[in-house]
């Protein structure tokens, strides 16, 4: 695929009372996540790594995991998908 072609996907998420457009992770999404929470972007690069060599991914129980550990870079990344500040 050329870069002219690349496009980041969106979509809307509904829920009770409301609804808010995410889009795909980008390459400026993850400079403002390292910028804004660095230690906690690294911490989660490294459960990742640990639970590949393991071979124990699965993606469910990585992102619990993520909540559970890392709940302010999940609330950024979300955050910065959905383009509030």
């Amino acid at each position: 695929m050329a870069i002219k072609d690349f496009y980041v996907e969106s979509r809307t998420i509904n829920f009770p009372g409301g609804s808010f457009k995410v889009e795909g992770v980008s390459f400026d999404h993850l400079v403002k996540l390292f910028t804004e929470a660095r230690d906690d972007m690294l911490g989660a690069m490294e459960m990742y790594d640990g639970l590949a060599e393991s071979g124990e991914v699965n993606t469910m129980a990585l992102a619990m995991a993520a909540i559970d550990k890392f709940p302010n870079l999940v609330a950024t990344l979300i955050a910065t998908a959905a383009n509030e500040p």
